[in-house]
């Protein structure tokens, strides 16, 4: 997405304006997607590192 920032107001505050474009909307749509791909990625290693640290303690607890 196309995003124009100018300088700011009186209120401190910057002025933006976002042009929706259908290139920008179909390029805001792909990056979309990839972010959410990008973190259920992450979410399942995590969970699967997480899942073998437990087995791993458990197996080690069994040992005493």
């Amino acid at each position: 997405m196309f995003v124009a920032f100018s300088v700011q107001n009186s209120s401190a505050q910057p002025i933006v304006k976002v042009y929706k474009s259908p290139a920008n909307i179909t390029k805001y749509c792909k990056l979309q997607k990839y972010v959410i791909e990008m973190l259920n990625k992450a979410e399942s290693e995590w969970w699967l590192a997480d899942s073998e640290k437990l087995t791993q303690e458990c197996e080690g607890d069994n040992g005493d």
